[in-house]
């Protein structure tokens, strides 16, 4: 009897420990003059891909080298607005930029704008306007209004010893980099005197490059290119 006691104690002791044991188991103005071009990468502007830091505080993502992350999830397709930097990255390469339009270099044209709330590639043509012997060199200048809570920086790119359709997308021309406030940047390139003779029209690549803040559909930057 006594042996029988302990064995039905002992039943009830080994199944609860199965079942604990179960629970525990789970700016700046640059003159290009005829300086030669730069060529095309179509690579340039690509930014790594990001992913959404929100699901672990712990990670450690390096927007600088791309690098740095954990074993935590990645998502495969982030919430562009979340204000996780994989919502800032651009939509778009330099190669498959927004057209914005168009100003002239030399003459007085109306300017054109832009707005967005990620990083992104525009290009705007330069124009060549001005049939002056004497020659004039072509001029744009692009600024750039962050919105609150966000920054991002400004950076310009042409190809002026190539042709009115060539492009550059690899070695910054002109660029600012303000932390906060407006950033601003200008190119003058092409003819000086007397006139060359040919057409110095160019594209320049717009880049806007995110850097810090929360990325958002109501909260953009505006972009404004003027020419001459």
């Amino acid at each position: 009897m006594r042996g029988l006691a302990t064995a039905l104690v002992c039943l009830p002791l080994a199944a609860v420990a199965a079942v604990s044991w179960a629970g525990c188991a789970t700016s700046g103005i640059a003159d290009l003059g005829d300086e030669a071009g730069t060529g095309v990468d179509d690579d340039a502007g690509d930014v790594p891909h990001a992913r959404d830091a929100s699901r672990d505080t712990s990670s450690s993502f390096d927007a600088g080298t791309g690098g740095g992350f954990d074993a935590a999830p990645v998502d495969a397709a982030p919430d562009p607005g979340d204000g996780s930097s994989a919502s800032c990255v651009a939509p778009n390469a330099c190669l498959a930029a927004d057209d914005i339009g168009s100003v002239s270099g030399d003459t007085s044209s109306p300017a054109v704008t832009a707005s967005g709330f990620t990083s992104k590639w525009m290009m705007v043509k330069v124009t060549e306007n001005d049939t002056n012997p004497l020659g004039k060199k072509l001029n744009v200048h692009v600024s750039l209004d962050s919105p609150a809570g966000a920054n991002f920086d400004l950076f310009l790119y042409v190809d002026t010893g190539g042709s009115a359709t060539s492009r550059a997308c690899t070695s910054v021309s002109a660029q600012s980099t303000n932390a906060s406030g407006t950033d601003t940047a200008a190119l003058n390139f092409g003819e000086g005197t007397p006139a060359n003779g040919g057409d110095d029209t160019r594209i320049v690549s717009v880049e806007v490059r995110w850097v810090s803040g929360t990325c958002a559909p109501g909260s953009k930057w505006s972009l404004t290119v003027t020419g001459n």
